[in-house]
C-alpha cells in the first residue's frame, strides 16, 4: 500500500523549519522588550523559539519537543546576550509592583511565577525548580499583564494550536491507512478459507504485518508528542490527556491485529475491534473537549 502524504519527512521537517524561522524574525524584537518587563516570561519566550528551530526531538516534530535543546554561541548570539544582560540590569532598576505574575495555590501555599506551561501532569515555572504535581494545584489566577505581556501569552496559546493541528493532521491520515489495513484482514480471511492458495496468504500476511509495525511505529510517535506537548493553560490539558490514552488503546488495537494474522485466533480480533471502538469514543471526547476550550479560545 502506498504511503500517504502525511508521514513524517526530513522534507516536511525542514518546511516546518522554514516557517518558524520566519516567524522568529517579528518575534525576537517582542522578545526583547518583555526582557525590560518580565525575564521570567523573555526567558520561555526564547526557548520556545530556539526549540522551533533546533528540535530536540530526532523524528522533526515542529514545535515544543520533549527534549531539551543545547545553545550554539556564534557571534550574533553573543550580541543578543550581551544586550539581553544589559537590559536585565535595567530591569533590576524597575519597581516590583510591574511586573506580571500567575498565582498558583499548591497544597497549602502561593507560588508566584511569571509564566508556567503544563508537561506531564506537572507544573513547570518559567523560573525553573522542580515542577509541581498538577493533582496537588488547586488554582492558578492571573495578576495584571501589560499588553505586550499578554500577547506573549496569546503566542504560546498559537504556537500549542500550531503543533496540536499538526498532530491531528497525521492522526487523520494515519486513520486512513489503518481502515485499509482493517480491509486487508478480511483479504487474509478470505484467502485462509480457500485452499492451494498458502502462498498468496503468505505474501498477504507478511505485507499487512509489516503495515501494521509502521502503524504501530507511527501511532507510537503521535502517543510520545501528545505526552510531551507543552500546554500553556490548565484548560487545555484534557485535550492531551484524552489523545495520550486513545493513542494507548490504538496501538493495543494493532498489536492484537497483528497476533490475529499470525494465529489466526479469531479472539483477538474481537479484541482489536473492541479497542477501535473505544479509540472512537475518545475521539468523541477530544471533540467535545475541544468544542467547549475553543469557545473562547484565540487560536490565530
Amino acid at each position: 500500500m502506498a504511503r500517504q502524504d502525511h508521514k513524517i519527512t526530513p522534507g516536511r521537517f525542514r518546511d516546518n523549519v522554514a516557517a518558524v524561522t520566519s516567524s522568529r524574525k517579528t518575534l525576537d524584537y517582542n522578545g526583547a522588550l518583555l526582557w525590560l518587563i518580565n525575564p521570567g516570561m523573555a526567558v520561555y519566550h526564547s526557548q520556545q523559539i530556539h526549540k522551533d528551530i533546533a528540535h530536540g526531538n530526532d523524528q522533526g516534530a515542529p514545535l515544543f519537543c520533549e527534549e531539551r535543546t543545547g545553545v550554539v554561541f556564534s557571534p550574533d548570539r553573543m550580541y543578543r546576550w550581551v544586550s539581553t544582560l544589559t537590559v536585565l540590569f535595567i530591569f533590576l532598576l524597575l519597581p516590583a509592583s510591574s511586573r506580571a505574575e500567575f498565582r498558583i495555590t499548591f497544597k497549602d501555599k502561593t507560588v508566584v511565577t511569571a509564566c508556567y506551561w503544563i508537561e506531564k501532569s506537572k507544573v513547570h515555572l518559567c523560573e525553573g525548580g522542580e515542577p509541581l504535581a498538577l493533582s496537588d494545584v488547586s488554582a492558578i489566577t492571573e495578576g495584571r499583564f501589560s499588553s505586550l505581556e499578554k500577547e506573549m501569552h496569546q503566542d504560546a496559546r498559537r504556537r500549542f494550536w500550531t503543533y496540536m493541528s499538526w498532530l491531528l493532521d497525521n492522526e487523520t491520515g494515519l486513520t486512513t491507512e489503518d481502515r485499509a489495513v482493517m480491509e486487508g484482514l478480511k483479504e487474509i480471511d478470505e484467502l485462509r478459507a480457500s485452499t492451494g492458495k498458502k502462498k498468496e496468504l503468505r505474501s498477504l500476511k507478511k505485507k499487512y504485518s509489516d503495515e501494521i509495525k509502521d502503524l504501530i511505529q507511527q501511532v507510537t510517535f503521535i502517543h510520545k508528542a501528545f505526552s510531551g506537548i507543552h500546554t500553556p493553560d490548565r484548560s487545555l490539558v484534557q485535550l492531551s490527556e484524552t489523545k495520550i490514552l486513545q493513542m494507548i488503546t490504538w496501538t493495543q488495537s494493532l498489536q492484537e491485529r497483528q497476533v490475529y494474522i499470525n494465529t489466526a485466533d479469531p479472539t483477538y480480533r474481537e479484541y482489536s475491534q473492541e479497542h477501535m471502538k473505544q479509540v472512537g469514543a475518545f475521539q468523541v471526547s477530544f471533540m467535545r473537549t475541544l468544542s467547549k476550550v475553543t469557545g473562547d479560545d484565540s487560536r490565530g
